[in-house]
């Protein structure tokens, strides 16, 4: 489960949910329906601070409900980091 650190996040002091990505800790945030047109939009704000290269991808965050369609997805390979909608 991720833990919250009050010495993470930008500046000092501010706080932050932090995750280890060699222990596949994840948020659950449960089923959520987006009303995107009707609410005026969607923001997501994330803060990384990866601490290795990856030879192979992860996931930064998902929301969706399909492993192929239907997504809002933040992932990075390597240094890249890749944000896609499907």
């Amino acid at each position: 489960m991720a833990g919250y650190d009050p010495n993470g996040g930008p500046g000092s002091g501010i706080g932050a949910v932090t995750m280890e990505a060699a222990l596949s800790q994840y948020l659950d945030g449960g089923a959520h329906t987006f009303e995107i047109l009707s609410n005026g939009g969607f923001t997501a704000v994330v803060v990384l601070k990866p601490k290795m290269t990856l030879s192979i991808g992860e996931v930064v965050f998902q929301f969706g409900n399909d492993l192929q369609q239907n997504q809002i997805t933040l992932w990075r390979i390597m240094k890249v980091i890749i944000f896609g909608i499907s």
